[in-house]
């Protein structure tokens, strides 16, 4: 028993400590937290993609799928209009804010581009459609051993049910 404490113990020192939220961001809005701020630059209804800034680097995240950016895991819950829902979990210890914090490079002026998310966006779609398009699937159908193997347990099958209707 001691020894199960000590190991549960121990694995609580070990795995770094977590802090989750779920938020709701509208758009242009920011959320701090741990040294890492979060800020909804634009969102696509159409594809239930968002466009976000986490300490000066964007990224596109789609709807129900997780995505890590600078330390802080981010899985979208909803997409509406304005208005996103997201879990962040911001994996950092003693983290601490400086110029990256304000997200100065990803909104200028105090504006979002509109155009430059369209194109992120519709960039981001592209490269996963290609990645999908390139993927191989293997069928290797039906080989000539496989016909063999059947047309045989076929004829055995037939043997036995004439002898057994024969008796």
């Amino acid at each position: 028993m001691k020894s199960f404490l000590i190991i549960f113990v121990i694995l609580i020192l070990v795995f770094p400590f977590v802090n989750a939220a779920r938020v709701n961001l509208n758009l242009n809005e920011s959320y701090s937290d741990d040294g890492r701020n979060i800020t909804l630059l634009g969102i696509d209804n159409k594809r239930d993609k968002v466009l976000i800034c986490v300490n000066n680097e964007r990224a596109i995240l789609s709807k129900e799928r997780q995505k890590t950016v600078k330390d802080v895991s981010l899985f979208v819950k909803k997409v509406a209009d304005d208005e996103i829902r997201v879990v962040v979990k911001v994996y950092c210890e003693e983290c601490e804010c400086d110029n990256t914090c304000l997200n100065t490079e990803c909104i200028k002026f105090g504006e979002v581009l509109q155009e430059e998310i369209e194109e992120e966006i519709l960039e981001e779609i592209v490269e996963t459609n290609l990645e999908s398009n390139n993927e191989v699937i293997e069928n290797p159908g039906l080989s000539a051993s496989n016909i063999s193997l059947a047309l045989a347990i076929l004829i055995l099958f037939a043997v036995s049910l004439y002898y057994l209707i024969k008796r």
